[in-house]
């Protein structure tokens, strides 16, 4: 697999600052969007999407730039410096900071992460509520996949192919509702403690249960709860239904398999609880753009 480094440095007297050491594979996404009158308009510029597939030792370190950045980890371990502290992050942490101030990003090896960056005069209200609930700190470990993945994945999916109106206008609508979850995944909760419970059985289930056939009644049966009232709840908490989750662990579990095993196309389809091959194919294609086969040779 071929890669790409990346060096560069940026200073002024105005105390930006901007570092960064990279190697990515080629399969990794960077879009730097244009602002367009809408954001100028609504005051809310997306500036920066990416997905990063990185080898070797990294290094990212910025100091006054106007922006937000919101980041999630797929796999890989980082250590992120922010306020004179240092956070451990791995498979399913994710991040929100604010820019303005130092902080650094370093990996020793394989590092797989999505993220946006960003620019609003609301966003200082949600990072700093955000960071105040989540006792100081700006980092949460969350399951993957979850809703901070999808929003930037669909971010991702926007702006390749340029800035358009509708397009800004529904990236800034994934913006603040990404904001609001970030910040109501951290509130105290209160009155709703079985709202938690239930969604955290569920996603406790179907990680543990991906290999078989789940139905949406099964959950239910699982949780006691009706299986319309727990895909509202579930939806909620991690911005997919039961199922979508479902589909989506068993793709990561696929990808795991093809890339540490030898065991051909069907058998893993067969292990994560998808009896039909073809249709297997067909999904992981879909969601990684690439077929099974084609995910190995990359990864092999």
């Amino acid at each position: 697999m071929s890669q790409i480094r990346l060096a560069g440095w940026f200073w002024n007297m105005n105390e930006k600052f901007l570092r960064y050491n990279l190697n990515l594979t080629e399969d990794s996404s960077w879009l730097v969007v244009s602002p367009n009158s809408v954001m100028e308009n609504l005051e809310l510029y997306i500036q920066e999407v990416g997905e990063f597939y990185i080898q070797g030792p990294f290094m990212v370190e910025r100091e006054g730039l106007a922006s937000y950045q919101i980041a999630f980890l797929y796999g890989g371990e980082q250590f992120l410096t922010f306020r004179r502290k240092e956070y451990l992050m791995n498979a399913g942490s994710a991040y929100f900071i604010n820019c303005r101030e130092p902080y650094r990003v370093d990996g020793s090896g394989y590092g797989h992460s999505a993220f946006i960056h960003f620019d609003c005069a609301k966003a200082a209200h949600y990072f700093d509520q955000f960071y105040t609930a989540n006792n100081n700190s700006p980092v949460l470990h969350i399951s993957a996949p979850c809703f901070i993945e999808q929003s930037i994945m669909q971010l991702l999916a926007l702006y390749k192919d340029g800035t358009t109106a509708e397009a800004s206008y529904q990236g800034i609508e994934i913006i603040i509702s990404l904001m609001t979850q970030m910040l109501m995944t951290v509130f105290p909760k209160h009155d709703n403690e079985h709202f938690s419970e239930c969604v955290t059985k569920t996603l406790n289930y179907l990680c543990a249960n991906y290999s078989k056939k789940i139905l949406l009644n099964d959950l239910a049966q699982e949780t006691h709860m009706s299986k319309f009232h727990l895909s509202r709840l579930f939806r909620q908490a991690t911005g997919a239904s039961p199922i979508e989750y479902l589909m989506r662990v068993r793709i990561n579990k696929a990808k795991e398999l093809l890339r540490q095993t030898t065991y051909t196309v069907s058998q893993v389809s067969e292990k994560i609880g998808m009896e039909n091959t073809s249709y297997f194919i067909k999904f992981f294609r879909r969601h990684e753009k690439m077929s099974p086969g084609e995910y190995r040779k990359k990864w092999s």
